[in-house]
């Protein structure tokens, strides 16, 4: 049984049977979570997918959750063909036993192939976020399940400090009460992704919660394997002469570095009110120096205390160097050829609330850091970003690269090509291609980004209940087909619609 966070992403389905006397079939999923007691919420219990019109492959790419589950044993899917004037038929049906997926505790997406009963298979991934695992899991494991470059319990428990007082006198010396930071631990297990209540108003509980979650670490944060290389380095380090102390921060895992440099920022925001909380570097650095940088395998002996005064010396040392952390993640950033590609991909954000390169290339792929594995995928997030991609595009994206495709350079790629003047539309035609790209999706049969004379009439028809079109849906096929091949293409389509006034029927 599982307790946690479930999330269900329905990729695709592959050789379905064939409802319809065309041999085709609508097919649409249903997905529900079993027992049905294991959802609190009822409604977040089941979930149907989109549907996809004469076709027997048909791809989703559509996510379900994260939904929080206490006991959930099984997956049921159930694929059905739509009908749209009698009941809907069933395809095949499948059953999949969470206890079977290997490494579902590992907080990573599980690639699933389930056999449906009647003919073909179903393809999906599993992610779950164990609830009862966040205290004493790795930092980079944590980042990878959460999708963040910092835990969120240390990104809550930082701003909820700096919010209810950087000048509680003795604040991280003086412990918060026993039951209410048991409490706030326990509602992290349950919700990683909680914040903190605003019934907690002692601020000493709070950063009680955030030294526990330090102290539980299987490995401090500046790491076992650096600890005697660091210690040594930052004993000398100066303000002067501090080259040294970064060429070995340089070395700590990504997802340390920047939790680190998200802390110290923090820190140093405590040690600024230092007249008032009286936590001078010196305090500070009795405070954390043994969760942050003694090794987990420290013994206590004749030289622990010696130990403990050199730890603390590290945390002094990066509290008084200015910029120091900084120097460190921002040489790392430059030594990392994709992250200064997508650095000189200079993206107006403002300009992408619509269609975010980023929501898009997550809703598709699965994550930022996942690379682009084919041109199947490449052409999903194309599309998505509401362009017909082709196998031009992905060899001018892929050059000399190759495979796998970066999101970086997915990005550099969007910034100099024909897409962005697709992407980087004014948001006030948000919602206009927004609902521009359902509609053709919608009735894009073949999913290649265009849509032929005998299609275009129902997707024509759709339309006139939100843009003020002729009626004669031939008239308007001739109009958006400018290269006389007989389809219309996605882009061809977009740049029509968003010069199309609107019905007043629609919603602004």
């Amino acid at each position: 049984m599982l307790v946690g966070s479930l999330s269900i992403k329905i990729l695709s389905a592959e050789g379905l049977k064939p409802c319809d006397k065309n041999g085709k079939s609508d097919p649409y999923v249903n997905v529900d979570i079993h027992p049905a007691t294991s959802v609190q919420n009822k409604a977040e219990r089941k979930f149907k997918t989109s549907i996809k019109k004469k076709t027997l492959n048909p791809v989703y790419h559509e996510t379900f959750g994260p939904v929080q589950v206490d006991g959930a044993e099984e997956l049921e899917f159930v694929v059905k063909d739509w009908n749209f004037m009698s009941k809907s038929d069933v395809c095949g049906t499948a059953r999949l036993r969470l206890g079977d997926v290997e490494a579902l505790k590992s907080g990573l997406p599980q690639r699933q192939t389930v056999k449906l009963t009647e003919q073909g298979v179903l393809v999906l991934d599993i992610e779950f976020v164990d609830g009862q695992v966040l205290f004493g899991l790795d930092v980079t494991s944590v980042v990878i399940r959460e999708r963040t470059s910092v835990p969120t319990i240390i990104a809550r428990c930082t701003e909820a400090v700096e919010r209810m007082g950087l000048c509680e006198p003795g604040l991280y010396r003086v412990p918060g009460r026993t039951a209410d930071v048991r409490a706030l631990k326990c509602m992290f297990i349950a919700n990683p992704a909680a914040n903190i209540p605003d019934a907690i108003t002692d601020v000493n509980t709070v950063a009680s919660l955030l030294k526990l979650y330090l102290r539980e670490l299987p490995e401090p944060l500046f790491t076992n394997a650096l600890h005697d290389e660091l210690t040594k380095t930052a004993k000398v380090a100066t303000i002067a002469d501090s080259a040294n102390l970064v060429h070995v921060l340089k070395k700590l895992p990504k997802a340390h570095l920047d939790t680190v440099v998200h802390l110290f920022g923090h820190l140093r925001a405590v040690l600024a009110n230092a007249k008032t909380n009286k936590m001078t570097a010196d305090n500070l650095a009795t405070c954390f120096g043994p969760s942050l940088v003694t090794p987990s395998h420290s013994d206590a002996g004749a030289n622990a205390m010696l130990s403990v005064g050199n730890d603390n010396v590290v945390i002094e040392r990066l509290l008084s160097i200015p910029s120091v952390l900084e120097r460190a993640i921002a040489t790392d950033k430059d030594s990392d050829p994709q992250r200064v590609e997508a650095q000189r991909c200079h993206i107006p954000r403002s300009s992408l609330q619509y269609v975010a390169i980023e929501t898009e290339y997550i809703k598709v792929v699965g994550g930022t850091e996942i690379p682009l594995a084919d041109f199947d995928q490449f052409r999903d997030v194309c599309y998505e970003l509401g362009c017909r991609a082709t196998l031009a595009d992905f060899a001018d994206a892929r050059g000399d690269v190759g495979l796998p495709l970066s999101y970086g350079q997915f990005r550099v790629w969007v910034d100099r090509s024909r897409l962005a003047a697709f992407v980087y539309r004014s948001t006030r035609k948000r919602l206009g291609i927004v609902q521009a790209i359902t509609y053709f999706k919608w009735f894009d049969r073949n999913f290649d980004g265009s849509i032929d004379a005998s299609e275009w009439p129902e997707l024509h028809a759709d339309l006139r209940k939100h843009y003020k079109l002729p009626e004669d849906a031939m008239e308007c096929l001739a109009e958006l087909d400018a290269n006389g091949d007989g389809c219309v293409e996605l882009e061809e389509y977009l740049a029509w619609c968003l010069k199309e006034p609107v019905a007043s029927t629609q919603r602004a």
